[in-house]
């Protein structure tokens, strides 16, 4: 198959998006309850405050200089 880009891929997008709010008004409250719960079940929320390990244990981290620099070289 020969994949040719001045083609149209002859596909489409449809996006709907509905507020949780508009069928359930104590939507935030049952998501919170939700997040709570998981969290004492020891599952990382993203996003969550709380840290799962100590600041010292993540903060410096050792890398090669080659590995470095191609990251580097994403963000320029």
């Amino acid at each position: 198959m020969t994949i040719t880009r001045s083609r149209h891929p002859d596909t489409g997008l449809t996006v709907v998006a509905i507020s949780p709010m508009a069928t359930d008004p104590e939507f935030v409250a049952r998501t919170a309850d939700h997040l709570r719960r998981l969290t004492e079940f020891g599952v990382h929320v993203p996003g969550s405050a709380k840290r799962r390990n100590p600041p010292e244990e993540w903060e410096n981290i050792e890398i090669e200089a080659a590995v470095l620099g191609s990251i580097r070289g994403f963000v320029s």
